[in-house]
């Protein structure tokens, strides 16, 4: 019976998160160098003109203020010190910095949502159509599994060595379980690489020197990491 694992709620609400962050920090810095910032900058140097050198408006000062204000449509409290060409310029190199990342993690999302694994009994294939049979597979490394829960396939495709990943904080954590057990099931323990079957298949129990390699295979990829 088919097993399929889905790509991770968790993982697409990580990638959705970041790109809202970018993008919408990239929008509030382009608003304030386009708008914003150029709507205070008048406001600014205006204010201080009629203040002069005083450290603060006197009530003739400040009813001006409140005719050019109102002449301009502009807000009456202090808007403090004007804002620099340079304070304008920076919100732009900031919108250059946020918006690339935003996106990309975008594209990230995008890419990612609705996709799966499927293990059959012929073989696994995927919805971005990535498939290969089990007779193709040459070895299955698990050297990350424990700690990162990353299983590493590398198979023949006509004559050319492939990689495939199944990793369960990218897919769901239970599933990918349940594919990678499929797949061990097909598989000699000599092919697995730095680790062994989560479950050894029923009525297939392999010889004892190869068992004790893999055992040992196990022992010294731990005492390595």
């Amino acid at each position: 019976m088919p097993v399929r694992t889905n790509i991770a709620k968790g993982f697409l609400f990580r990638l959705a998160a970041v790109a809202f962050v970018g993008i919408g920090f990239a929008l509030w810095a382009l608003y304030d160098g386009a708008i914003g910032y150029p709507y205070q900058q008048k406001r600014g140097e205006k204010y201080h003109e009629l203040m002069g050198e005083d450290e603060e408006m006197s009530e003739e000062e400040l009813a001006k203020w409140d005719v050019v204000a109102t002449e301009n449509g502009w807000q009456l409290d202090d808007p403090g010190p004007p804002k620099t060409k340079f304070d304008i310029a920076g919100q732009f190199v900031m919108v250059g910095l946020a918006a690339p990342f935003g996106i990309l993690f975008l594209y990230f999302f995008v890419r990612n949502y609705g996709r799966w694994i499927e293990a059959t009994e012929q073989g696994l294939h995927t919805s971005w159509k990535q498939e290969f049979r089990y007779d193709q597979i040459e070895t299955l490394n698990k050297r990350h599994w424990k700690k990162k829960g990353i299983a590493k396939i590398t198979y023949s495709d006509n004559g050319r060595k492939r990689h495939f990943l199944l990793d369960d904080f990218k897919y769901d954590f239970d599933a990918t379980k349940k594919v990678l057990i499929a797949v061990e099931a097909q598989l000699d323990v000599d092919q697995f690489v730095d680790g062994l079957p989560q479950e050894l298949p029923s009525g297939d129990v392999p010889a004892e020197e190869s068992v004790a390699d893999a055992a040992a295979e196990e022992t010294g990829s731990v005492s390595g990491d």
